[in-house]
């Protein structure tokens, strides 16, 4: 992002939980996602649907907190790392091999949060950040095809009250082996697996469910059976 005017701004870094001189570490990961808003879109334009994401406030504030505010000088830019798919498994599935755009808007603390954040610390340097969104073009990108490799298909349970479930294992590993094993659903023994939900409103009612906020790392691994 560019400033022709110098502000400060809330950076994916945290900074309160370290102590100073040290200036906090990326966790781009983190807090990029209360940051930014990614909009996707196949080769024709078309937006690709997803699920939303929705946070409590609170929950927000506190998440937000212990970040770092960052300063743009006029005519100088601030360079973040943001990683969507990330953020949000559904997308690996979403995004499958083909032609697509993105938009990635920057919207920043909204200005209910810095009050709130003020309440509770009013020196910390993020009562002062920027508040506003900027937006980006559209951005193509290609996500290459494996000719070998068919899209494995969810199998969904029976609809109870509106929704239905499905059951994806994907491999934990970053390479190419392991996205063509998540692709095909096809594991070898003692890969290390991760387990995703998927939820789909089956009706035709909108309906709204909790989850919690803060979840711990969990994972599954194939092994042999005994004989």
């Amino acid at each position: 992002m560019s400033a022709t005017s110098r502000f400060p701004c809330k950076g994916p870094v945290t900074a309160t939980t370290v102590s100073p001189p040290y200036p906090g570490k990326s966790v781009s990961d983190s807090f990029a996602p209360y940051l930014f808003d990614c909009e996707y879109f196949d080769n024709e334009g078309k937006p690709i649907e997803r699920a939303a994401h929705k946070m409590l406030a609170v929950d927000l504030m506190l998440s937000l907190s212990s970040g770092s505010a960052e300063t743009v000088e006029p005519g100088k830019s601030l360079v973040m790392l943001i990683r969507p798919t990330r953020w949000d498994p559904d997308l690996e599935r979403r995004l499958a091999a083909g032609d697509f755009q993105v938009r990635v808007r920057y919207h920043g603390p909204t200005k209910a949060i810095i009050k709130e954040i003020q309440r509770h610390w009013p020196d910390q340097p993020l009562t002062r950040v920027w508040s506003e969104n900027v937006t980006s073009a559209k951005i193509p990108f290609t996500i290459a095809a494996d000719p070998k490799v068919k899209l494995a298909d969810l199998v969904w349970g029976k609809p109870e009250n509106g929704l239905r479930a499905a059951v994806e294992f994907r491999s934990a590993a970053s390479t190419p082996r392991g996205r063509r094993d998540t692709a095909t659903g096809t594991f070898p023994y003692g890969s290390r697996l991760s387990p995703h939900i998927h939820i789909e409103n089956a009706g035709d009612k909108d309906i709204s469910f909790w989850s919690e906020t803060w979840r711990q790392d969990a994972g599954v691994t194939l092994a042999r059976r005994s004989r």
